[in-house]
């Protein structure tokens, strides 16, 4: 039963509560839709848990130089490419295109990728190799310096992943670049890629006042780190790849 006190109302109405400090709220249970349910089951079995895999894995290139809305962000990405290939019998169907989504995103808003690496890497898939092609350049112009430095660590991470296995592998080349010159001949970097999985990579820049082993300019305000790039291998295969890391996501294919 509502009462009128002190001009406010306070105590119950049908399925609403009034409360002393004027906020009106419901009680009982809140009835979900059916699909609601499924969007959130999707999102808890799949979606977050692939966000949070891929968050992790990149942490040697990120280094947690992140802005606040990056979480968010990276579910909004995974949840797309999980709806889109989602069948309605609950499995999934990736092709060679269906992670490109990812290219682009930046684990900081502030501080993109290719505001200060001013030239793309080229990705491809051959047979059972990613490759990542490096185009001749120079040094001084096709990277943007910080005002005082003159040495950058280029990284580049790529993370396999295979949705059907639940396993994954990392690997990590770095360049070393001087600001003074430097050019650089084009190269190919190659990666042994199994048949249903997927190859993200990862670039990252850290640049030095002086030498390595001086001051890295690198903070929340400004680590340049982005996906350049993600290739899917269709087919099936977790023969492979059974010896490489957990993860705590299984997509079931058809």
């Amino acid at each position: 039963m509502a009462i009128i006190k002190d001009g406010n109302l306070s105590g119950g109405l049908g399925d609403l509560v009034f409360g002393k400090d004027g906020r009106v709220r419901t009680k009982g249970k809140v009835t979900q839709s059916e699909a609601t349910k499924k969007a959130s089951s999707v999102f808890g079995k799949y979606i977050s848990p692939m966000s949070k895999i891929i968050r992790d894995l990149f942490l040697p290139t990120h280094l947690h130089f992140t802005d606040g809305k990056m979480v968010n962000r990276m579910n909004s990405v995974i949840s797309t490419i999980t709806n889109q290939h989602l069948h309605v019998d609950g499995t999934f169907s990736f092709h060679a295109e269906s992670f490109e989504r990812l290219r682009g995103f930046d684990f900081n808003a502030s501080s993109r990728l290719f505001d200060s690496l001013l030239f793309h890497p080229k990705l491809s898939l051959a047979n059972d190799q990613l490759l990542i092609g490096i185009p001749h350049l120079t040094v001084a112009k096709h990277l943007r310096w910080p005002k005082g430095t003159h040495f950058c660590k280029l990284h580049i991470q790529v993370v396999f992943l295979n949705p059907e296995a639940g396993k994954c592998e990392s690997l990590i080349d770095e360049m070393d670049w001087s600001r003074s010159g430097d050019v650089i001949e084009a190269r190919e970097l190659k990666y042994a890629i199994s048949e249903g999985t997927v190859g993200i990579v990862w670039v990252s820049l850290t640049f030095h006042q002086g030498n390595a082993t001086e001051y890295a300019l690198s903070s929340k305000a400004f680590h340049p780190a982005g996906i350049i790039g993600a290739v899917y291998r269709e087919g099936t295969d977790v023969l492979s790849v059974a010896q490489w890391k957990n993860v705590k996501v299984v997509f079931p294919m058809k």
